[in-house]
């Protein structure tokens, strides 16, 4: 299988900051003129800064990313992973690249139109005239000398209708929101909720907390698109896969990974569920390129992912950029752990529901082009890991 791959490149690279004036020492050899100092050392140490065009930065296999022979073999999928520094394969990576060659993927990955696009959907929304009705309440119902906030009376002023009458179409956001709101206060006046007792399980964090959050958010577009939760945990499985209904074909887009319980702090666990994750944005991109039509040049393919890790919310976008898979965060949130955070609550919502524009808009995109109806085969993926394949063969 050939990898594309991004730093070495057989032309040299385009310089767009002019040289260094050139020392009149003789004896002091200029860098330019010097061949066995590559253009990615120069780089880092800053005597050029580099304007790669991604389309000439394809190389054959067996060098920079298939080199680092990482314990997860991520760079067999052609993955530039831009999130999490701390994450193994990141940091390496981060460690090869310059500052210019991170920024350059960082500016290649971001979609500044369609960010603009999904605030001014957020602004227009009326789910956002309910989040500051009830931010206003918060603040009504919180001791400015002692910052003591009367959940009761919260919990009263919040059960009260949302909306006159009920559309499913229309109005069923307002619901969900006003359940997340509710639940949050109980969390703080239940002994033993998920956000309070650390001994409690990852599925009762997962069916008081995450599930409500962002599964129950799309039961008004289901027939569309809808995450289906997985309560067992068998095999490869996630925690939530994201589908879209594409001419009558279930596609998975997106998916979800929950690191233990609200209190999580096991790094070795979040890698390892990040690198799954990984992983499946890959193969749903590359599954999605083989079911589109070749003249299709304007779709933009994407996948995303969620990753909880204790009480933090991270989520992914991952693009097929000129034959390399890259990923990086484009939103998060943390849960308050206090009813003094109670005001964060407003954001949560509001990036959750950004993230529901988000897959909209892409699922709009989708069926707006045509879809290849074709038998795929597994060319073109990488082969399990080492470890997998012994344990298939035995």
């Amino acid at each position: 299988m050939t990898t594309f791959l991004y730093l070495q490149n057989k032309e040299p690279a385009k310089l767009t900051a002019s040289k260094k004036a050139k020392t009149t020492n003789k004896n002091v050899k200029d860098e330019d003129d010097d061949p066995s100092i590559s253009h990615l050392e120069k780089s880092h140490n800053g005597q050029d800064s580099l304007d790669i065009d991604i389309s000439k930065i394809e190389c054959e296999s067996g060098q920079i990313l298939t080199s680092l022979r990482m314990k997860s073999h991520l760079e067999n999928y052609n993955i530039l992973c831009l999130f999490d520094v701390e994450f193994p394969y990141t940091k390496k990576l981060f460690e090869i690249l310059s500052t210019d060659q991170v920024g350059m993927l960082k500016s290649k990955w971001a979609q500044a139109k369609e960010t603009e696009l999904i605030e001014d959907s957020w602004k227009a929304c009326s789910l956002k005239i309910l989040v500051d009705k009830y931010s206003k309440i918060i603040k009504e119902n919180t001791n400015e000398d002692t910052l003591y906030l009367d959940l009761n009376a919260l919990i009263a002023a919040f059960m009260k209708p949302p909306c006159d009458g009920y559309q499913h179409q229309i109005n069923y956001e307002f619901l969900w929101c006003q359940s997340f709101y509710i639940q949050m206060a109980l969390q703080m006046l239940q002994k033993h909720s998920s956000l309070q007792n650390s001994s409690t399980s990852k599925y009762q964090y997962r069916d008081e907390i995450v599930n409500p959050l962002l599964s129950s958010i799309f039961h008004d577009v289901e027939h569309a698109f809808w995450i289906k939760i997985e309560h067992e945990r068998i095999g490869d499985k996630h925690d939530g896969i994201l589908y879209l209904d594409i001419y009558g074909t279930k596609v998975g887009v997106g998916y979800i990974e929950v690191v233990g319980n609200a209190f999580a702090t096991n790094r070795s666990d979040k890698n390892d569920d990040l690198e799954k994750l990984l992983k499946a944005t890959m193969k749903s991109i590359w599954y999605q390129n083989a079911h589109k039509e070749s003249n299709t040049t304007t779709l933009k393919l994407q996948s995303f992912a969620i990753l909880v890790f204790g009480r933090e919310f991270h989520f992914l976008c991952m693009r097929l950029i000129e034959n390399m898979y890259i990923i990086d965060e484009y939103d998060a949130f943390v849960l308050p752990d206090s009813s003094l955070y109670f005001l964060q609550i407003k954001n949560i919502v509001k990036v959750v529901k950004k993230f529901k524009i988000r897959v909209r808009n892409y699922y709009r995109e989708l069926i707006q082009n045509p879809r290849r109806v074709t038998l795929l085969s597994n060319q073109g993926l990488p082969d399990a890991s080492p470890s997998k394949t012994s344990k298939l063969n035995k």
